[in-house]
This record gives structure tokens, sequence and C-alpha cells, in this order.
């Protein structure tokens, strides 16, 4: 398995008890690495401030992404620059496994479960990266770009038979 692009991992069982604070600012590898990762052309900045605080068998993650990408727009193509503001807020806790064939029960509206700590690292880095790619626009558009140029068929058109223009294709003896 390969090293994620963006990797900033905690260990804790070394965390202070009010918890300690992970500043990320990517540099311009990790940016790019991270950028060819997500398929998009570029990540312009990465600024991640992020508090890991200890709770009962695991940890508490809690913390906010910005970020500056350029995305191409679905409508032009242009690239385009815009910005990404995310905040995480995760419980990481050991053992926190469903076992096979057990029930769940999940709440739309209510707090996720915890995620499963596996190991003594939580990886900081990778998970300001997740949470960029979730900011992201799945089709991002360009300010001031619409699909103004949207053509209808003409009704006779629409009629035809769509074998009719086979028709002249075919020779006749």
């Amino acid at each position: 398995m390969t090293a994620p692009p963006l990797s900033r991992p905690v260990d804790v069982r070394r965390l202070a008890r009010d918890g300690d604070l992970v500043t990320i600012d990517a540099d311009a590898e990790e940016r790019a690495a991270l950028a060819r990762e997500l398929g998009i052309p570029a990540i312009e900045r990465l600024h991640a401030e992020v508090t890991v605080t200890p709770a009962r068998g695991g940890a508490r993650v809690r913390g906010h992404v910005s970020a500056t990408v350029v995305q191409t727009c679905v409508v032009s193509l242009d690239p385009f620059e815009t910005a990404i503001e995310e905040d995480i807020d995760l419980r990481f806790k050991r053992h926190a496994t469903v076992a096979p064939g057990a029930e769940i029960d999940l709440d739309a509206l209510g707090a996720d479960g915890p995620e499963p700590l596996d190991g003594d690292l939580i990886d900081v880095g990778a998970l300001a990266a997740e949470h960029l790619a979730l900011g992201l626009d799945l089709y991002p558009r360009k300010p001031g770009v619409a699909f103004d140029d949207i053509v209808e068929a003409p009704e006779e058109e629409a009629k035809q038979s769509p074998f009719a223009g086979l028709a002249g294709l075919v020779r006749k003896p």
C-alpha cells in the first residue's frame, strides 16, 4: 500500500490531557500529489488546524480544512479557482467494529458512530485530504457560466423514423 500524499500521523498514546493541536500547511509537492489523486488540475493552498484529544477507548479529532483548488468547469471546460471550507469532527474508538451479520441501527439525523481505531496512530493529514475531497463539487461550474446553448430539435425531425437516414444508403436493383 502506498503512503497517502498528505500524511501527519498522531500517536494517541502520547496525547496531552487537553489534546494536541496539529497545523498543516501542505507544501507544493504534497498539493500536487493530492491534486493528481483527486483528479483536479491543482491545489493552490491547503491549510488545516486539527485538535486530537484523548477520549475513553480512543480519541476525538476536531478541526477545520481550508483550501483553494483549481477545478475544471463542466460547461466551458475552463479551469477556475474555488474555495473549500470543511469542518472535521470524528470520534475514534478501539474495537469499534460490528460483528458479521449483526443488525445496525442508523440514525440519519444523529451523530455518526465512532470510527475504528486500529493501532495507536491517527493520520490527521489523510483526514484533512478526505474532508477536502468531500468538499469538492462533483459538477463544478465556473461562476457566470450557464447552459444557455441548449438547442432543441425541430418538431419535424423528431417525428421521423430513426432509420430514415439509412433509406438513402440502400441500393436498389
